[in-house]
Formats: structure tokens, C-alpha cells, sequence
């Protein structure tokens, strides 16, 4: 008995190769059922109790905003972060501060960068407790691979999507409008993506709470708590089956 999982609202290539052999498909996203017919079974994502765990938060000044482009950091995220900085000044954000998780490779630019007018930011080249950092964010600029999208489902957060343009069939712009139809997240392509967009784009959400929390409502949504146990649940009944 086999059983695939595809936690991407497009099926990768082996998924798509397995799909005439497996038995059953346990997908993330609704929209993924499509792709195999009466096998495809919708779970949910499963992802770590600690997200779930995450509490709403009052948005009010001080704002608190959570970069991270992955394990690795997004290069196009910190350098564009990087370049808004003198923007959210001359906006005159004194109240805003940033986590920003850079990766190894652009800490010490990423540092330079923010200097000493930041003096609340937070810089780190990777972050061991991510779902702290979630639950300390009014917003989140990130990718938008498949677990970043589930997690920040199962915690409930309102973000910023930057797809990374090169994943394979475009499957992080498709997670992404994913979140975005159902009113969780804004998207912004990397190639459209600039300081004055982002700028504009992060204080627009900040300086309307109510925004925020509905898109953190319509987040926490998407998620399934139980989504691990519905896929060990599929397991156990394909063995008993065989």
C-alpha cells in the first residue's frame, strides 16, 4: 500500500509521476485534489504544535515585523529590506523594529545596513525558535515554499509573500495567491518587488489593524490542527486494506 503526500497547491514532478501508482494522495491545499481524482484525500498540512500555539496579538505601536527568507535567508528580501530602511525612516517609523533572519551569506551587510538606527531590531543569521519570532510579529515578509505557507496558517499570522521566482512550476506563486484568494496574505512578485513597494506595502498593514486581524482570522482558517493525525489515520487504513 503506498500514500503520497503533496503539500504543494501544484504538484511536483514526482508526485505527478506517482500519481497513477499510489494508492492515496494526501494533499495540503484543497485546490490540489484535482490533480488526483478519487485517490487525493485534503489533510491539511501537519506542522508543529508550537505554531498552533501562537497568540493572537494586539496590534498597536510598537510595530514588530518578521523578515525571514528560509534556513538560508533570501538574498533579494535582505537586500531590498536593507535599501527600505532609510525609507521607513523618512516615514517617520520610529515605532516599527525588525527581526530579520539574513542567512549566513548577508548577516554582515545586512548588520551594516541597519546600523545604529535600530536600535530595537533584532538581526540574526538564523532564528532556533521560529514560532517565538512568529508570536512576536504583528507582520511576516517571507517565501513562500510549503511549510512557510502552513506555518503561518497554523499560527495565524497576516504576511507579505515574495515567491522565490525560480522554484520549480512556480509553486511558491501559486502557495501564495493560495493565501492570498482567501484574504491571508499579500503578494508581491520579485520582480515587481522594491523599497518604495515594500515600504508602502508593510505601513499600509501596520497602520490598519482591523486588516491585520482579518487576514490573521482568515489565516488561521486555512489550517488543520489534526491534519498529521488525518494522514496517519489514511496509513492505518490503507494497511488494514492490503
Amino acid at each position: 500500500p503506498t500514500l503520497l503526500y503533496e503539500p504543494n497547491v501544484v504538484p511536483g514532478f514526482t508526485n505527478k509521476v506517482l500519481a497513477p501508482v499510489v494508492r492515496l494522495a494526501a494533499v495540503g491545499f484543497e485546490a490540489s485534489l484535482a490533480a488526483y481524482g478519487s485517490k487525493g484525500r485534503f489533510t491539511g498540512h501537519p506542522v508543529r504544535q508550537s505554531f498552533f500555539q501562537v497568540k493572537p496579538k494586539s496590534h498597536e505601536p510598537p510595530w514588530t515585523v518578521l523578515v525571514v527568507g528560509g534556513s538560508q535567508g533570501a538574498r533579494a528580501l535582505n537586500q531590498c529590506l536593507a535599501a527600505s530602511l532609510p525609507l521607513f525612516l523618512a516615514r517617520g517609523a520610529e515605532n516599527l523594529s525588525f527581526i530579520h533572519q539574513t542567512g549566513e551569506a548577508d548577516y554582515n551587510a545586512v548588520v551594516a545596513a541597519y546600523g545604529d538606527g535600530w536600535a530595537g531590531s533584532e538581526v540574526c543569521a538564523f532564528i532556533d525558535n521560529i514560532a517565538e519570532a512568529f508570536s512576536l510579529a504583528d507582520l511576516i515578509i517571507c517565501r513562500s515554499g510549503a511549510a512557510t505557507a502552513a506555518e503561518l496558517a497554523a499560527a495565524g499570522k497576516a504576511s507579505i509573500l515574495i515567491p522565490y521566482p525560480s522554484a520549480t512550476d512556480q509553486h511558491q506563486l501559486h502557495n501564495a495567491r493560495a493565501l492570498e484568494s482567501a484574504g491571508a496574505a499579500c503578494v508581491i512578485e520579485q520582480k515587481y518587488l522594491n523599497p518604495e513597494r515594500l515600504v508602502e506595502s508593510v505601513l499600509g498593514l501596520l497602520e490598519d489593524p482591523g486588516k491585520l486581524a482579518e487576514m490573521e482570522h482568515r489565516a488561521k482558517h486555512l489550517a488543520n490542527s489534526q491534519a498529521a493525525s488525518r494522514i496517519g489515520d489514511l496509513i492505518e487504513e490503507l494497511c488494514r486494506k492490503d
